[in-house]
């Protein structure tokens, strides 16, 4: 199960007398069940939403080979040079880029770390595949990630990191805050 941050909460006494940090922000720890007293005030929790890919991007990329070598289909995946339309206009790609997500859409479906968990759960755990890779190309793990409200979070636990660090995966994030009051997430 992910880290993610619980809902924090204090009762109307303790925000008149100060901020006082909650037993789960002090340690860590959460009771997910546990329900917060009739009189508290919710800040905070998780993520609204996430989206979350697989990158692979240079300028000599062939998609088909990825593919080949990844053995899932892309999302996204063009070559350097590649015509392509964009908005309704015609753009050519700067760069070879092949991505594979685990949604088209943000999803409130998954939490971060379950989402990256299942991503790398869907390629080869192959260290020597990623290392070769990575010696040709830049190698990420993009995530777009959606606040419903103000104090949203997640964490990752160090043996997801390492998950990463071990295939040469930098963490790209892309938070994108609440929306205006008048608009529904």
């Amino acid at each position: 199960m992910c880290a993610l941050r619980a809902h924090s909460y204090w009762t109307p006494l303790q925000l008149n007398s100060g901020v006082r940090l909650s037993h789960a922000s002090l340690t860590g720890h959460h009771v997910m069940n546990e329900l917060p007293p009739d009189d508290a005030v919710l800040i905070g929790g998780p993520l609204s939403r996430l989206s979350i890919a697989i990158r692979i991007a240079g300028d000599a990329l062939d998609p088909a080979e990825i593919t080949r070598r990844l053995g899932v289909p892309p999302k996204f995946s063009a070559r350097k040079g590649e015509q392509r339309e964009h908005g309704g206009r015609r753009v050519t790609q700067r760069i070879g880029i092949w991505t594979y997500g685990l949604t088209e859409d943000p999803s409130s479906e998954w939490e971060l770390d379950d989402a990256i968990i299942a991503l790398l759960q869907r390629l080869p755990s192959d260290l020597a595949l990623w290392k070769e890779l990575g010696a040709q190309y830049k190698l990420d793990i993009f995530c777009g990630l959606f606040m419903g409200g103000d104090n949203q979070g997640a964490d990752l636990p160090a043996a997801t990191l390492r998950l990463l660090a071990e295939r040469g995966l930098a963490l790209s994030l892309d938070i994108y805050g609440p929306p205006p009051d008048d608009e529904t997430t």
